[in-house]
């Protein structure tokens, strides 16, 4: 081997050293999940009696526009 090469071979080992030898830190970021603009107000009182007739059977424009409030996306 020429002494270039030997010289790039001492090198590398010396590194693969220094970063073994190197303390590991671990940066953890916690960031609250949040998932659309409107919370349910209802308690489970409420949610277990029966709906207002014409509320059953919503018509899918409304059924739309509620799921696209609850994802925050209008």
């Amino acid at each position: 081997m020429s002494d270039q090469q030997q010289q790039w071979k001492n090198d590398a080992q010396q590194l693969k050293k220094d970063l073994d030898s190197r303390p590991k830190q671990v940066v953890k970021r916690e960031v609250p999940i949040q998932f659309g603009g409107i919370k349910a107000t209802e308690t489970p009182s409420e949610s277990t009696q029966k709906p207002a007739t014409g509320a059953k059977h919503a018509g899918p424009k409304r059924t739309d526009d509620f799921f696209k409030r609850q994802l925050g996306l209008s």
